[in-house]
């Protein structure tokens, strides 16, 4: 019979593996996901990682200077006594992170949302089907936003904060900041703090100030806005699962909802596209927003077999 701890040897050796394996380049990201979805895996590589940093962190330097054969195996004591490790449960899921790490990732499915904590006692909130990466080094925090949309809060520190969204690199002082990366380009709002937006095509960053969003498209068009604390509100009501909607037309909201559905809604009567409408709607049910647009529209609500809603008059 294998005892716990022979199991969970076993799990942090596996994530010892993984984690040399990544680090060197060598490790195939997919393969690695797989073997991560196990929640019990996805800690002890927590673990594993957590303890990697805090022995380079502090093992003196002169021990790298002298010789030493390479370890034979991974000893029980060694790896169980590693660095603590947080398991966030968000949204039915999971998400597994040191709170030490310096090199990771999370991601959200559709519908889904996650709140977490970074190694500098910063925090970052993902919105629906996004995926971040982070590595937090000696001389640079930096963030690697690939897919969707984060809100971030930066601590001081002597290190720069760094976040890579499409092609522009944004250089962030301490403060609040939500950044959305758009089939159109990247947009952040600056709510506290100053940030720093950098493009290869421009001869110097552009400076986003408190109170502030800017907007870069793809084709390197940029546009900075004022905006009102409400406006702040609006766009960052995700992190309530709500979804605010001032005006625009049914198009761009049907656009906007659908970010947090698997089940999508059509508009399939193009004449009410363009009818314009607000409202505060929680983004986990749509059936309060269709209602809504039945009692103030007279606009039909149409279920079809995958569960999808076809709009109309």
């Amino acid at each position: 019979m294998t005892s716990v701890d022979d199991v969970e040897l076993t799990r942090l050796e596996e994530a010892a593996h993984w984690l040399e394996r990544l680090e060197s380049g060598r490790g195939s990201e997919e393969a690695f996901e797989r073997w991560r979805s196990d929640p019990a895996n996805a800690l002890a590589f927590v673990k594993v990682s957590a303890t990697s940093q805090w022995i380079s962190q502090n093992l003196p330097k002169t021990l790298s200077k002298a010789p030493s054969p390479k370890p034979k195996g991974i000893t029980r004591r060694w790896w169980l006594s590693g660095a603590a490790a947080a398991v966030t449960i968000v949204a039915g899921g999971y998400l597994a992170l040191g709170l030490t790490t310096d090199r990771a990732e999370a991601m959200t499915a559709v519908g889904e949302r996650s709140s977490l904590s970074l190694p500098d006692g910063g925090r970052i909130d993902i919105n629906t089907d996004s995926k971040v990466r982070w590595q937090f080094g000696k001389q640079v925090r930096q963030i690697w936003l690939d897919r969707g949309e984060i809100s971030i809060t930066v601590q001081v520190d002597q290190r720069d904060f760094v976040v890579r969204a499409g092609k522009e690199e944004i250089t962030l002082a301490p403060g609040q900041y939500n950044l959305r990366l758009k089939e159109t380009g990247v947009e952040m709002a600056v709510e506290r703090g100053e940030g720093r937006v950098s493009s290869k095509s421009t001869p110097a960053p552009n400076i986003v100030r408190a109170g502030e969003i800017s907007s870069v498209s793809d084709h390197q068009t940029y546009r900075l806005t004022s905006a009102n604390p409400e406006t702040f509100e609006a766009l960052t009501a995700w992190k309530n699962d709500e979804i605010v909607l001032d005006g625009v037309t049914l198009a761009a909201a049907v656009s906007e909802y659908n970010r947090y559905l698997t089940q999508k809604i059509t508009i399939a009567d193009p004449h009410i596209g363009a009818i314009r409408i607000g409202g505060r709607f929680t983004t986990k049910d749509p059936a309060i927003f269709v209602n809504s647009l039945r009692s103030s529209f007279g606009i039909r609500a149409e279920r079809g077999n995958d569960g999808s809603i076809s709009l109309r008059l």
